[in-house]
């Protein structure tokens, strides 16, 4: 792909990406515009993930190990990330997958074990967000076939690859000079 196409698709792709990630929170009822790209140009897309950064950027992040807000089917806890940068986050955003770069920490990794318990414990975790796509037959096969369509034929889903992670301390309250002895 020469220099000038590289540029006038990413340019191309992010004009037809921006307003479709601002509609995102339109009503499931309306239909959302199609984007299209070609399968050799996928790699050229900036994908924002959750936490409103590229897929692939480092980031620290804080939280902890919750219930899922959406129990819509049995999950173990998801990680929600509280803050990003040393920021809130308002709301908590969650993770169901945290995978680690490398050796998982002890302690950390646990914790997304199906069967394991929500934590009060908080953490300070690096890392980064990943998406995977699982793009499945599509309706009109499956119509045409004779199958009942699914639910969902296609879905894309962001999850975090860990670096690294500790347990959270606070910094130690600072005192205020009123409160200090003379």
């Amino acid at each position: 792909m020469n220099r000038d196409r590289v540029f006038a698709s990413r340019f191309g792709i992010l004009h037809v990406i921006l307003p479709f990630l601002a509609l995102s929170t339109v009503s499931a009822r309306e239909p959302k515009p199609h984007v299209r790209i070609a399968h050799g140009d996928i790699f050229e897309v900036e994908i924002i993930g959750k936490l409103g950064h590229p897929l692939g950027e480092l980031l620290n992040v804080r939280g902890k190990w919750a219930t899922a807000k959406d129990q819509s089917k049995p999950s173990g806890p998801v990680f929600q990330v509280t803050h990003l940068d040393g920021k809130p986050l308002t709301p908590p955003v969650e993770f169901a997958v945290m995978t680690p770069v490398g050796r998982p920490v002890r302690g950390f990794a646990k914790h997304s074990d199906l069967n394991a318990e929500p934590s009060s414990l908080e953490w300070e975790v690096r890392g980064h967000e990943i998406g995977h796509g699982v793009f499945g037959i599509s309706e009109k096969a499956m119509e045409e076939a004779g199958v009942a369509p699914a639910a969902r034929a296609a879905s894309f889903s962001i999850d975090f690859n860990y670096v690294s992670a500790r347990i959270y301390e606070a910094p130690p309250a600072q005192e205020s000079p009123a409160s200090k002895p003379k």
